[in-house]
């Protein structure tokens, strides 16, 4: 457990899978994050990024059951983005790293 001053933060561990959740400081769930392994990506999601370039990392968050995916995608020149992209394939952002 973390105090961030404004919430706690929690990283653990669930069938190999590293989990970062953040709570209230009532202890009420705000989101968590999930380190999520390319393979585990739903394939139309996959397919999108895979556009872009070669998967470097993915995380899932969920805030309040909405579900959204960032990705660290790197193109044919090497240059590195974070996409973030809804569970229904719509980009939120990308942008250079």
């Amino acid at each position: 457990w973390f105090d961030r001053s404004t919430f706690f933060e929690a990283i653990f561990y669930k069938d190999q899978m590293e989990y970062i959740a953040d709570f209230s400081q009532t202890g009420e769930l705000i989101e968590y994050k999930m380190h999520l392994p390319v393979e585990y990506l739903p394939e139309a999601i996959k397919t999108q990024l895979e556009s872009t370039g070669e998967i470097m990392n993915t995380l899932l968050k969920n805030k309040g059951n909405s579900i959204e995916y960032e990705a660290i995608v790197r193109d044919s020149r090497q240059l590195r983005y974070l996409i973030r992209i809804t569970n229904l394939g719509k980009v939120i952002e990308e942008r250079q790293l």
